[in-house]
């Protein structure tokens, strides 16, 4: 049986990062500037996206 998980990670993650709904520590983030914000967003979503990808690749048996 194949976790579904990561499948819904993956399909749910683009919608919720659409809406801006996303979670990311807003005590410190609403205090920045714009431009220190999409840091934190590129780096939370590189961060915390590779993860679920290795998650894919283990689940589909994929090598590359």
């Amino acid at each position: 049986m194949v976790p579904c998980l990561p499948y819904t990670v993956m399909i749910g993650a683009p919608y919720v990062l659409n809406l801006n709904e996303h979670v990311r520590v807003d005590l410190i983030y609403g205090k920045l500037r714009n431009r220190f914000q999409v840091f934190i967003d590129i780096f939370g979503i590189l961060f915390f996206l590779m993860p679920v990808i290795g998650l894919l690749r283990g689940c589909l048996g994929l090598s590359f």
